[in-house]
């Protein structure tokens, strides 16, 4: 089981500790906001009110065992201070969310392992999903690379993945089908988790309202959002 420390409750820090506890992974989350603490205590598996800067405070948690420590702060200089301590204190694996493109380069010199902007990153993701209407989402990979999800095109239903054969036609993979239900209550869209196929079989049948996680060139799987 993979174990975690999350540093900084606020949305971004708050919601991706719960999202790793909901995965099952053990985490630690941690804030000087008392308040915040307690509202996740019981999502997580410990929740400890701690100011990130006392360094003394930090050592005495023994981070370094952890497979990976997350730095969620919202202040550049909180930011830079906590992430040195936990570099000084040997934390191989060090995520840091980063407040500006200054910050990022201050981060890299640090020797922070990943660095994230997470509002940089999803209006990437929105651009990416907006540029064609069958889009639903769109994470660059390296440049000219991506995987998408889109809809599948009407001419493929009621046909298997064998039988599509992309891999040759198109160049891209499926690495997913996802099965999206239509509510009889109220007529909304939503993701059946349960039908949802990951490295799907070459017979899986691809069906009306089905979506596709490709990846690939982008040339390439433009040529399939046209379809």
């Amino acid at each position: 089981m993979r174990q975690f420390a999350i540093i900084g409750l606020g949305t971004f820090g708050f919601k991706l500790a719960t999202a790793l506890a909901e995965l099952g992974c053990q985490v630690l989350a941690m804030d000087n906001d008392r308040d915040r603490v307690q509202e996740i205590r019981d999502l997580v598996t410990e929740a400890v009110v701690l100011d990130a800067t006392d360094k003394s405070a930090m050592d005495s948690l023994d981070l370094v065992e952890l497979d990976m420590v997350v730095v969620c702060v919202g202040q550049l200089e909180t930011s830079v201070l906590v992430t040195l301590y936990l570099k000084e204190a040997g934390v191989e694996e060090i995520v840091v969310k980063a407040l500006s493109a200054d910050h990022v380069k201050i981060l890299k010199l640090l020797g922070a392992s990943r660095i994230v902007m997470p509002e940089e990153d999803m209006a990437v993701r929105l651009a990416g999903s907006l540029m064609t209407p069958n889009i639903i989402d769109h994470i660059p990979l390296t440049p000219g690379h991506s995987i998408v999800e889109i809809r599948a095109p009407e001419s493929f239903w009621g046909k298997t993945i064998r039988e599509l054969d992309v891999r040759a036609k198109y160049r891209v993979e499926i690495i997913a089908v996802k099965k999206y239900v239509t509510s009889k209550l109220n007529g909304e869209e939503s993701l059946d988790e349960s039908q949802t196929k990951v490295i799907p079989a070459a017979k899986e049948v691809i069906n009306h309202g089905d979506a596709l996680v490709v990846i690939g060139e982008n040339e390439d799987i433009e040529k399939i959002q046209k379809l």
